[in-house]
């Protein structure tokens, strides 16, 4: 047998000696994985190579928006999701452990960029990629939604405003929307305020640039103007608690006209709002 070493001592190891060796302690390590994988808790059966700053999506936060939205950017790096899935084959594997690893993709020849798969109110719009491209936004959107300080931002700009979900500016209505309907338009007096926002439908075909095709119902009223808020600059400053933040950006020129310090308050203080907004808050954290 051939030396590891060019000046050999005794007790020095052979070349095939050091490989059985390797191989001895590789297989130990990957026990050792594998008996840490069997004390995860519920459906934790495995271990990964993880760093900070990732992240994991646990099943009940996998939505057909936000898979769509992680498909399209892994695409765009020419990898396919399935290689992110814990347990898929195709997943990269850590020779010293046999665990998966997610970190670089360096030396792993990367498929084509695969078909965009889309939820079904995405798809026949014309332009499917271009309007994946929305996804990332829509979901953040819809997390926001998920907020009770956003909800009470909402209940406030809503009770403020006094719209309805079939309600024109003055009062007027128009047919109750239905499924892929869009904004109703203007009415008789050529104003499009509408619905429980009381949003112009020049703003909500904006914001549907931002987040995807939208119908007027009242969940997608919602989404436009939470899409809305964070046009504005309003929406991160609700999500942080910072209700003054949030007060001043909705009400500008370009928001909310009937909140203080707005163009039509309707004698409402600032103080006042701040308290009504707390009370929609204690009711949105009471149903969570």
């Amino acid at each position: 047998m051939t030396n590891l070493f060019r000046n050999s001592s005794p007790g020095a190891l052979t070349m095939a000696q050091a490989i059985a060796l390797e191989k001895k302690r590789l297989a130990e390590r990957r026990r050792q994985a594998s008996e840490l994988a069997a004390q995860g808790r519920g459906e934790d059966t495995e271990v990964a190579h993880v760093a900070p700053g990732e992240f994991v999506v646990p099943r009940a936060l996998q939505t057909p928006e936000l898979l769509a939205a992680l498909r399209l950017a892994a695409a765009d790096q020419g990898i396919p999701l399935e290689m992110l899935r814990i347990g898929n084959a195709k997943n990269q594997i850590n020779p010293n452990t046999g665990a998966p690893e997610f970190g670089s993709f360096d030396d792993v020849t990367l498929d084509p960029l695969p078909q965009i798969e889309l939820p079904p109110q995405f798809q026949n719009q014309g332009l499917p990629r271009e309007i994946a491209k929305t996804l990332p936004h829509r979901v953040d959107m819809i997390s926001a939604m998920q907020n009770p300080r956003v909800q009470a931002g909402l209940d406030l700009i809503r009770e403020r405003e006094g719209g309805a979900v079939d309600m024109w500016t003055g009062g007027q209505r128009y047919p109750m929307p239905t499924p892929n309907s869009g904004h109703p338009g203007k009415n008789s007096n050529r104003q499009s305020a509408a619905g429980i926002f009381q949003m112009l439908e020049g703003t909500f075909n904006d914001m549907q640039k931002r987040v995807g095709p939208m119908d007027f119902q009242e969940p997608d009223q919602h989404l436009a103007a939470t899409a809305y808020l964070d046009n504005i600059g309003a929406l991160e400053p609700l999500r942080n608690g910072d209700v003054d933040g949030f007060l001043n950006e909705a009400r500008q020129t370009d928001g909310w006209a009937s909140l203080p310090g707005g163009e039509q308050p309707r004698g409402i203080t600032r103080d006042q709002a701040k308290a009504l907004y707390e009370q929609f808050l204690r009711s949105r954290m009471g149903r969570q």
